[in-house]
């Protein structure tokens, strides 16, 4: 029986293979096969978004697909060797929920599988496009961090005007009042009396309950929430909509992606300056003393 080697690797990363990547792909496939005595073409099972399944036998077949934005390709799986000859190449783009990509070298001569591998690996992680917003759609944390926002909104409203307001000072003419009796006062009941009455006072409004706050005017409501609101929503939509995982970047794709790019740099433009907004405004709104 003959001995095989077969390497394997999967790679956890979002991806994307545009028509030069592809060609490079098949190129090297086809060049290794070529060394056995190997020219059968690669063949190509696709799969669109709608679940339906289209085998070929050509790359020209495969990059002249419309690949609709409605019903893009999720999935790619390309095989080449001729079976059962013992010399397989098999790269499986999209696999999984997660749209991992899969790679397989299977061949009698282990130094022949090792090499292809190697070239074919390098190749593949040219495709990989991972990036932190990848990361963190991929975790429990847009969620967690949507809360977060909610909970500094809702606080920073409650700080700010929710807050009872102190017992008032003295007036100037209580002021002046305590202090002429201070100088009159004869005995030492009388000052202990005197030192004692701003005390009572206190503690008559302590009793009494301090005053309402006064309620936060609108437009430092406004000024206060819109930043974080706005934040909040457009990094969602920014991670849900703008970072797919797999991209098969040919026919309607190609344009799509290339949207998808400038509208999400668009985008994270617009939370930067939607922040350096609230913080000048409601610096500004702080400074007016007639909506304190």
């Amino acid at each position: 029986m003959t001995e095989v080697t077969q390497v394997r690797k999967t790679y956890e990363t979002p991806f994307v293979l545009n028509a030069d990547k592809l060609t490079r792909i098949l190129g090297i496939i086809q060049d290794r096969l070529a060394e056995h005595s190997d020219s059968s073409p690669p063949t190509f099972d696709v799969t669109m978004r709608d679940d339906k399944r289209i085998s070929l036998t050509g790359a020209q077949q495969l990059l002249a697909l419309d690949n609709l934005v409605a019903n893009p390709i999720v999935a790619l799986d390309i095989k080449a060797g001729s079976y059962p000859l013992p010399h397989r190449v098999s790269i499986d783009f999209g696999s999984g929920y997660r749209r991992h990509i899969a790679l397989s070298v299977a061949s009698p001569d282990h130094r022949w599988a090792t090499h292809v591998f190697g070239e074919l690996d390098e190749q593949i992680e040219r495709t990989a496009t991972p990036t932190w917003a990848h990361k963190i759609k991929d975790s429990p944390l847009p969620p967690i961090i949507l809360g977060i926002f909610a909970g500094l909104l809702v606080t920073t409203l409650l700080v700010t005007g929710g807050a009872s307001s102190p017992p008032p000072p003295l007036t100037p003419q209580q002021a002046q009042e305590l202090l002429q009796r201070v100088q009159h006062a004869r005995t030492d009941t009388e000052k202990l009396d005197l030192l004692l009455e701003p005390r009572v006072r206190e503690l008559e409004n302590l009793t009494k309950g301090a005053r309402p706050a006064r309620p936060l005017p609108v437009v430092r409501i406004l000024f206060l929430a819109l930043p974080v609101l706005l934040l909040a929503g457009v990094a969602w939509y920014t991670l849900l909509f703008c970072y797919p995982r797999s991209v098969f970047a040919w026919g309607d794709m190609q344009t799509h992606y290339q949207a998808l790019v400038s509208r999400r740099r668009g985008l994270w433009a617009l939370v930067i300056l939607a922040l350096a907004t609230g913080i000048l405004g409601n610096l500004f709104v702080a400074s007016l003393p007639a909506l304190r």
